[in-house]
């Protein structure tokens, strides 16, 4: 897991309900969770670090099944 996590302290979610970023579905949880992420100034790096480190919940605006369809499209552009 990554050392450098400093950017967490700058999230849109820092205060939030954690249960939020961990409900399953299109839940109403799930759905106010994204929401927090699009305004989020970390955006970018709470996505990079949920990919390169397997995490589950949302993260970066997209939750499990949505990271990974991404990290399959970027795998694809690579190769």
């Amino acid at each position: 897991m990554s050392d450098d996590v400093r950017w967490t302290k700058q999230a849109a979610c820092e205060d939030a309900e954690t249960d939020w970023f961990f409900a399953t579905g299109a839940s109403p949880e799930s759905r106010a969770a994204k929401r927090i992420c699009r305004s989020c100034n970390v955006r970018e790096e709470c996505l990079e670090f949920a990919l390169e480190n397997d995490m589950y919940g949302i993260w970066g605006g997209l939750d499990d099944r949505e990271r990974a369809a991404l990290q399959r499209h970027r795998e694809r552009q690579t190769s």
